[in-house]
């Protein structure tokens, strides 16, 4: 008797160790995406399926980023694979039924047997079209948002690529102006443990190194001029949004007598 409930304890205990780390793949992918690594936020959302395959948060994710088809798609076998030029030329079937959006159709089937999703030419245009509306509206996270779900189908798809560029300039612009005056200080404030949760990006782990309650603001961005710009201002916007890096102003200089 003794020794079952020790079995059962045991087995609680594996199984709440499998949640936490579940919880910890799902929203480590959600920071991920939000430092613009997408990529990443994939991979880590895919491991979270690979331990427990029915997971709806990760399905949820992965569907919203068109990375797998949505579950009525795939439990009702509409899934026809088409070809390249079908996708751009010729209508399709779409997968999300009569929901509203652009119509998320299989365009075929990568090396690793997942299902390759691409946008009709119309929906393309459209998805542009609203994206220039979000931009001059000024809702610029709307827009890139848009851009990028072109080219997640479309990669290099050259009018979101152009589009993309001219929202990441805006958003650069306004967040440069968030940040003035350039003479403040950004000081840290999250832990070594904190910091390490984030999976920082190359960018993101060399700006934070960089932040030592002494550089300004214009020092530092002068220090990361060689890195993508808009990488660089976003991640420093996220850092500040979050509560892991915080603005002072500049101490007084002593004087000397």
């Amino acid at each position: 008797m003794q020794m079952e409930q020790i079995r059962g304890s045991a087995r609680e205990a594996g199984a709440a160790t499998t949640d936490s780390q579940l919880r910890r793949l799902l929203d480590e992918g959600l920071v991920h995406l939000s430092l613009g690594r997408e990529d990443d936020a994939v991979r880590v959302w895919r491991e979270a399926l690979e331990r427990s395959p029915d997971n709806p948060r990760a399905l949820d994710y992965l569907e919203t980023l068109g990375v797998i088809p949505p579950r009525h798609a795939r439990e009702s076998g509409e899934v026809a694979a088409l070809t390249p030029e079908q996708v751009v030329r010729e209508p399709a079937r779409p997968v999300l039924g009569g929901t509203a959006g652009p119509e998320l159709m299989v365009v075929g089937e990568s090396a690793g047997g997942e299902l390759v999703v691409g946008l009709a030419e119309e929906d393309i245009v459209g998805l542009l079209a609203r994206a220039r509306e979000e931009m001059e509206d000024g809702n610029l996270g709307a827009a890139l948002d848009r851009c990028e779900d072109v080219l997640r189908r479309v990669p290099a798809e050259p009018r979101a690529t152009e589009c993309a560029r001219e929202v990441k300039d805006r958003l650069v612009n306004f967040y440069l102006e968030e940040l003035k005056p350039l003479s403040q200080v950004p000081y840290l404030c999250a832990n070594d443990a904190n910091i390490l949760e984030l999976s920082l990006d190359p960018i993101g782990g060399f700006l934070l190194s960089q932040v030592d309650a002494d550089i300004t603001l214009e020092d530092l961005l002068t220090i990361m001029g060689t890195f993508d710009q808009y990488k660089v201002v976003s991640a420093l916007h996220f850092f500040l949004r979050h509560g892991i890096v915080e603005l002072r102003p500049a101490p007084a200089p002593t004087r000397r007598r």
